[in-house]
């Protein structure tokens, strides 16, 4: 029996898995964002335990070798390397791009044979780390890191075979591929230590075992394949889908939402739309000089909201264990940003959310989501779903399903007003 432990920290999310015959038989995810540290050994613990309440040897360990974040990649390697050197076992590296790849051949649902699969890891600006693949994982394209422009995968896109794009470096290829009919932009695919291993429906107990070990294949024909994940993940399946697609209708429709964030629930809507805005000013009863923070869910959307972007901000919110709220100087003035957004100097609070489905609907809907937290203004923040008083919940137009069970108390993110010359000042720690 291969029973192996997969760890996954290459991006914003932390995990780990089990598994045995490409079975997963315990699993800890956290999409909170830069939890890594913090968490990987707690997860790696749990899986263990359970191996070992199970009279089970583990046999080798797996994990994402990148491209990705430098400090999650290196925490993830440190603790992949201690356990695979102590107990005597091979270490196995798992290809970030390939793995992503493999996850969008299972949940993209792209049944033609010729389809090519580019995985995208965001970096700065328009550069992102890439590669291309076939059904059976070859290389089309190697990995590299890009710098996107009208002419990136020109060939490929030549082809007249269909393109899948995912990642969350895809929101910058986009605008510009806009005229290739045969490109698709999937969500959601992000690289999950229970996305290293699938299994075929109908198998039974036979499991198909992606990227471990010597004896393990890669199907060369996907459809009929499922990716373990989505029989445990509750929160990538249906109810998943099902509320961010509700979610994002409303915010379109200039609606309001509560919602959760990568800090405390959120009173939310389009940060573009001024009378939702001014609606929430309302159901907080809230001065409207007091200007509100705007979530953003990649480094692009970052780039196109502010004016500009200044180099030290990128480390601050690549290293910032906490999430991170930075001020910026001033708004781009295409980003359609409401001007109650803007304090009165014309500055700006953005966060880069790192979780998951705060950032998938900021994706989703294309444009920033104002965040406040979900209180009447003067009175304590709730730190849970259940601490949201029943005015607040009445007052808007549509409720979040999503992280409600959470139980653990959030707290407020860090703020920093970042100034000229890459000074910074705490405006709360």
């Amino acid at each position: 029996m291969a029973v192996i432990l997969h760890i996954e920290t290459s991006g914003t999310t932390c995990s780990a898995a089990l598994s045995a015959e490409g079975m997963i038989l315990a699993h800890r995810e956290d999409f909170g964002g830069r939890n890594h540290a913090a968490l990987i050994s707690d997860y790696v613990k749990h899986c263990l335990d359970h191996a070992a309440s199970h009279e089970m040897e583990l046999q080798a360990v797996a994990v994402s070798i990148g491209p990705g974040s430098y400090t999650g990649l290196r925490i993830g390697l440190s603790e992949a390397k201690g356990l695979a050197y102590a107990l005597g076992v091979p270490l196995i590296g798992v290809h970030t791009l390939e793995l992503m790849a493999t996850t969008a051949m299972f949940e993209a649902a792209a049944d033609d044979p010729d389809t090519i699969f580019i995985p995208m890891v965001d970096a700065r600006r328009m550069e992102v780390y890439t590669a291309a693949y076939d059904y059976s994982l070859n290389s089309i394209v190697e990995p590299q890191a890009m710098i996107l422009e009208e002419d990136s995968f020109a060939t490929e896109r030549a082809s007249g075979r269909p393109l899948v794009f995912f990642g969350s470096g895809a929101a910058k290829a986009q605008p510009l591929f806009a005229g290739d009919s045969a490109a698709r932009y999937v969500e959601g695919i992000e690289p999950l230590a229970t996305g290293m291993l699938a299994r075929r429906k109908g198998m039974g107990e036979q499991a198909v075992h992606r990227h471990c070990l010597q004896h393990a294949c890669v199907p060369q024909r996907f459809p009929g394949y499922t990716t373990q994940a989505q029989g445990i993940m509750t929160e990538t399946g249906s109810d998943f889908g099902s509320d961010l697609r509700a979610a994002a209708e409303v915010l379109r429709k200039g609606g309001v939402i509560l919602y959760p964030t990568d800090t405390v629930w959120g009173i939310g809507c389009d940060a573009r739309c001024g009378k939702a805005v001014e609606r929430i000013f309302r159901i907080k009863q809230r001065a409207d000089s007091k200007a509100m923070i705007v979530l953003v869910g990649d480094l692009g959307q970052l780039e196109r909201t502010v004016n500009e972007v200044p180099e030290v901000a990128y480390d601050l919110i690549e290293f910032s264990e906490r999430p991170l709220t930075i001020v910026y100087d001033g708004v781009s003035p295409a980003s359609g940003i409401a001007p109650g957004l803007c304090a009165a100097d014309g500055t700006i609070a953005v966060r880069l959310t790192r979780e998951r489905f705060s950032a998938a609907l900021c994706k989703a809907l294309g444009a920033p989501l104002v965040s406040t937290s979900a209180n009447i203004s003067g009175q304590p923040a709730a730190t849970c779903f259940d601490e949201i008083s029943r005015e607040i919940i009445d007052a808007v137009d549509y409720v979040c399903i999503t992280g409600r069970q959470a139980t653990s108390a959030a707290r407020p993110s860090t703020v920093m007003r970042l100034g000229a010359g890459g000074i910074f000042k705490v405006l709360r720690p």
